[in-house]
């Protein structure tokens, strides 16, 4: 039985342990991959993040999605909103300004290409899809911590450096900006403090992870 994850949780790793170590003790193994602190080694998993907190509509950024496009390069802009109706609104404005987007509201996987330069997204790219060569995004926060990790996690992916926008509401703009930290897995942890996380129903968990188990050890 394996279970892999760029962003575990750790009460989630903490029941699947419990549960595993029931049926077969001492049989658990972690493998977990680290930066390599020589230069020159290793993959890269991160590039440069430069996160800006705002209390400003996030809809209200219509002038920079044409600067962006009106300045050279092939980078992506990415949006990525609370709620499929206000990502609809959005993607209806920025039509009306001439500018076509590329609206992921469902569900879409690993094959998919994103060759527009601008895309207006909902939760549906927080897992399982890789856009690449975003340069500038622009971000609401979810509702649980879960949801804001894996929407950062979007941005400066491999060697690609950075620029996100997190719009806030009043009520978590101080305690954001008291975040002092330049390393991005510190800075998590301390949202995690800010951001409640999903409630995992520990009974589901394990009467689904029993039949995975009972069909591997037989």
């Amino acid at each position: 039985f394996v279970f892999s994850s760029a962003t575990p949780s750790e009460k989630f790793k903490k029941i699947l342990e419990d549960i595993i170590q029931d049926i077969a003790p001492d049989s658990i193994k972690s493998i977990t991959a680290t930066p390599s602190k020589e230069k020159g080694k290793g993959r890269k998993l991160r590039g440069h993040m430069k996160l800006v907190v705002t209390t400003k509509d996030i809809s209200s950024t219509i002038d920079e999605v044409q600067a962006f496009l009106e300045a050279r390069g092939n980078g992506k802009m990415l949006y990525i909103f609370n709620s499929i109706l206000e990502s609809e609104r959005f993607g209806d404005l920025l039509i009306k300004n001439d500018i076509t987007p590329r609206i992921v509201n469902g569900f879409h996987g690993y094959q998919v290409d994103f060759n527009e330069r601008i895309i207006v997204a909902t939760s549906a790219v927080e897992l399982g899809v890789n856009i690449g060569n975003v340069e500038l995004g622009h971000i609401e926060p979810g509702y649980y911590f879960e949801n804001l990790s894996q929407r950062l996690g979007r941005f400066s992916r491999q060697d690609q450096d950075s620029t996100v926008y997190l719009h806030v509401g009043e009520e978590w703009l101080n305690e954001f900006r008291s975040i002092k930290t330049n390393n991005y897995y510190d800075f998590l942890k301390k949202v995690s403090e800010i951001v409640q996380a999903k409630h995992i129903q520990e009974t589901a968990v394990r009467i689904n992870a029993r039949v995975f188990t009972y069909f591997v050890i037989i």
